[in-house]
């Protein structure tokens, strides 16, 4: 009788093993069919749209909202509607390239900066140019360093800018400049100032960046080895990346806590060069786009990579989320395209 026992006893617990064994492997498989799904090339994806090249080089792009692009393209600023076959209309005025441009919190108005020496306020439903600054002079500084970051203050009323001499903060309504502060810190080609004014990320040639408070110039904390490429929409966080590797890395941004080192998320690295990322509007989502033509949506609270599309023949040099958080577009500089992806429903 006890051998009987010790028989089913057996035959059970081997029965139990394989069906664990069993299960593990169809868990695993199930795994690797949904990362497949997830790498499955958008073709034939209705979500999936091209659009006509533009006239030059595309540099930049905002949504203004869920089917309306705002582009920077040559010397110019062009708006697009995306379900309308109307022209685009052509925001024209600046004489010398257009550095930057920036959209206010109700995206009603655009503010663009120039190597002309000038800021343009532009009213971004019919392109009218609402006020131009008095020229910078131009011939103090290099004309490519002129103006070159600009941010809305928070309460919309006034712009501030940074450039190699330092911040200038002007007024919206007639773009009249009200102060200028110089400093040596303040080297902020290709540098970021923070939504809310409180800090701004300054470059350290081929070393890494300075986080710098806004108030009183203190340093507040060095991140190296990597290139600051977007704080998040509240400006308590900042995303940095190793552009050759596609690392990227999550920072907390807190001018009461300078010099403790706060990395609170790494992002895995596709070992794919980086050459654009950005948060979602929320700030729930991340967005990257790489050399070899992918965009890669990110969950920006744990770091899992959520969707992979494919841009076939492309590289995406640039990528933004539209408002609603639910479309992406990307575009590449020397095809003069864009192309955007939507329909997005993720859960957190």
């Amino acid at each position: 009788m006890k051998t009987k026992f010790l028989l089913l006893a057996l035959l059970l617990s081997f029965t139990a093993g394989a069906l664990t064994i069993s299960l593990l492997h169809s868990h695993h498989a199930l795994q690797k069919e949904i990362s497949a799904l997830n790498s499955i090339p958008l073709r034939d994806d209705q979500r999936k749209q091209y659009f006509q090249k533009a006239e030059a080089p595309v540099q930049h792009l905002q949504f203004l909202d869920d089917t309306t692009l705002l582009y920077l393209s040559g010397n110019t600023l062009r708006r697009m509607a995306l379900r309308e076959s109307r022209p685009e209309t052509v925001f024209l005025g600046h004489t010398g390239p257009i550095q930057a441009f920036r959209l206010s919190a109700d995206r009603k108005r655009a503010v663009t900066s120039s190597t002309d020496g000038t800021l343009r306020l532009w009213d971004t439903r019919n392109g009218a140019c609402l006020a131009v600054s008095e020229p910078v002079d131009t011939t103090v500084q290099p004309q490519w360093t002129l103006l070159h970051e600009l941010a809305f203050h928070p309460g919309g009323k006034t712009i501030r800018s940074a450039d190699m001499e330092g911040f200038k903060t002007w007024r919206v309504s007639d773009l009249k400049l009200l102060s200028a502060e110089e400093s040596d810190l303040l080297y902020m080609c290709n540098g970021l100032l923070s939504p809310d004014w409180k800090t701004l990320c300054i470059p350290v040639l081929e070393e890494g960046f300075q986080v710098v408070g806004c108030r009183d110039g203190r340093t507040l904390d060095y991140i190296g080895r990597k290139s600051p490429l977007a704080y998040s929409p509240d400006g308590k966080r900042i995303l940095a990346a190793n552009l050759d590797t596609g690392a990227m890395e999550v920072w907390d941004i807190d001018p009461a806590k300078a010099g403790e080192r706060r990395s609170v998320l790494w992002l895995y690295s596709p070992e794919i060069p980086l050459r654009d990322a950005t948060f979602s509007p929320d700030g729930s989502q991340l967005v990257s786009a790489h050399g070899d033509g992918t965009v890669r949506i990110w969950n920006a609270q744990n770091g899992a990579e959520r969707e992979i599309l494919h841009w076939e023949g492309h590289k995406a040099d640039g990528v933004c989320f539209s408002p609603d958080g639910v479309r992406v577009a990307a575009y590449d500089t020397d095809a003069r395209e864009i192309c955007i992806w939507g329909a997005f429903n993720w859960i957190n």
